[in-house]
């Protein structure tokens, strides 16, 4: 399985950074019209175990 660590970006310049198991299900969320936003930019990073990718969103400043 792989883990991912994301940046997204709203047209408005917000950012969400955010860790996933399954990708495509979360941007299709986050694009969705219940999401009640932008329709967002993204950026991904890979991971091959969760513990990595749940530190690296740490860092980046997600999880909040």
């Amino acid at each position: 399985m792989t883990y991912h660590v994301y940046i997204l970006q709203n047209a408005k310049g917000r950012f969400y950074i955010g860790h996933t198991d399954d990708l495509n299900r979360r941007i299709t969320q986050h694009n969705s019209p219940e999401d009640k936003t932008d329709r967002w930019e993204f950026w991904h990073f890979p991971k091959k175990r969760r513990a990595p990718s749940i530190a690296q969103e740490a860092r980046l400043g997600g999880g909040n």
